[in-house]
């Protein structure tokens, strides 16, 4: 019979010689490594303005610089909503 469905009769499953049970599989050629290689490193490390600043600056935190933030954050929303509930006051 032969592949019908591609209109081949000779199959090209069996154009390679065989190998014996418990052999490993052919191993292909290697490519070569190309010689123009970019290092995405220093691409990453330019800065994208003002935002990639900030970024920077974040990425250089420490736990404690960014709890730090984060308290005194809070603290001025406490003292906002104190002062917002003075002045409402009747």
């Amino acid at each position: 019979m032969g592949n019908v469905c591609c209109g081949k009769a000779d199959s090209d499953a069996f154009q390679s010689p065989g190998r014996v049970l418990g052999a490993a599989p052919p191993q292909p050629e290697r490519a070569s490594v190309p010689k123009s290689r970019k290092a995405r490193a220093k691409s990453a490390q330019k800065s994208t303005g003002k935002l990639g600043e900030q970024l920077q600056a974040q990425k250089k935190q420490t736990r404690q610089d960014t709890l730090n933030a984060a308290s005194r954050d809070e603290l001025r929303a406490r003292e906002a909503d104190q002062a917002a509930q003075a002045r409402n006051y009747d």
